[in-house]
């Protein structure tokens, strides 16, 4: 038997399999299928080298080319307006491939008003009105707070928003998804009391949040805490996913109101009577406990605070 030996001096081979083998193929490989995106996202994927790539799908906003570029492309992508599925497909050659992704917004905040009450006189009730906020659109979530100087059996009515457990005859946190049909102001009745020194001034802050859950808003709520001390210390709660949190603080007076560190402002309210303060505050926070959070006064009053987890995209 005669055994041949072919030795080839034209250059290594690769095999599939081996080390250094590289098979180039047009393939997504990033974001991953059905991930959540907000208006722009950076398109991974692989490919065949010197092939030019077109990207197009319903999802797009416009189609686009992209390079590859050593078996690899990379191209940021803008979606279609509008939250939910885009569909993008990426072609080269004969081959085409696509991948589902779904956009989202982002929760921010939009805009904000206050409002305040001047005292009607002891134990007179009166209402107190806030405007809507500006761009207002359906699905956004209005979340307000009011603290009022009220004492012996005061109380303020919230109507067409669901009340919090932060809620006492003279302060409330509430919230609602807003509709297509949302009135130019809010009135809220505020009951000034039966002791000799009730009234019925007032403050409020109404905050508008877009990119919400509309079916589960609310995550968590710490309740409220009274407190008698310059420190207003608002409990923590434990959030069960990214989101965002809502601090709420209201007191009775100072003038100067309060002021908190660590937190962005949404908005304050001031009465001009001394007798009632109202700030919301808000930021992004992971999944697990929050911790408390805490605003100061100059003067020690009757306060309350609590924090609210806010289902949205931080």
């Amino acid at each position: 038997m005669v055994v041949l030996l072919v030795v080839c001096g034209c250059g290594r081979l690769n095999f599939e399999g081996s080390a250094d083998a590289r098979i180039e193929a047009l393939s997504i490989t990033s974001p991953s299928e059905n991930a959540e995106v907000q208006g722009t996202t950076m398109l991974v994927g692989t490919c065949v080298s010197g092939m030019p790539i077109t990207l197009g799908g319903a999802g797009l906003a416009s189609p686009d080319d992209a390079a590859c570029e050593a078996g690899a492309f990379g191209v940021s992508i803008v979606f279609t307006d509008g939250d939910g599925p885009k569909l993008v497909a990426v072609m080269q050659g004969a081959a085409t491939v696509t991948r589902t992704f779904v956009r989202v917004t982002p929760a921010m905040l939009k805009s904000s008003t206050v409002g305040t009450k001047g005292s009607a006189g002891f134990m007179i009730d009166c209402d107190l009105v806030i405007e809507a906020p500006a761009e207002l659109a359906a699905g956004d979530l209005l979340f307000g707070m009011i603290y009022s100087d009220g004492g012996l059996n005061p109380s303020i009515t919230t109507p067409g928003f669901t009340r919090t457990a932060f809620a006492g005859g003279t302060h409330v946190a509430f919230w609602k998804l807003v509709t297509s049909a949302e009135p130019l102001t809010y009135t809220f009745h505020v009951v000034a009391g039966q002791a000799p020194a009730d009234t019925c001034e007032s403050a409020g802050v109404l905050a508008v949040f877009s990119g919400i859950d509309p079916a589960n808003p609310i995550l968590a709520d710490s309740g409220v805490v009274d407190s008698n001390d310059t420190n207003v210390i608002a409990p923590g709660v434990t959030a069960p996913r990214a989101a965002i949190l809502v601090g709420a603080w209201g007191s009775n007076g100072p003038a100067s109101g309060f002021t908190q560190i660590g937190m962005i402002p949404a908005a304050s309210a001031r009465s001009t009577d001394d007798n009632a303060n109202v700030l919301l505050a808000y930021e992004s926070v992971v999944a697990g406990p929050t911790g408390t959070r805490t605003a100061t006064l100059t003067q020690t009053r009757a306060a309350a605070a609590g924090l609210f987890v806010i289902n949205g995209k931080p």
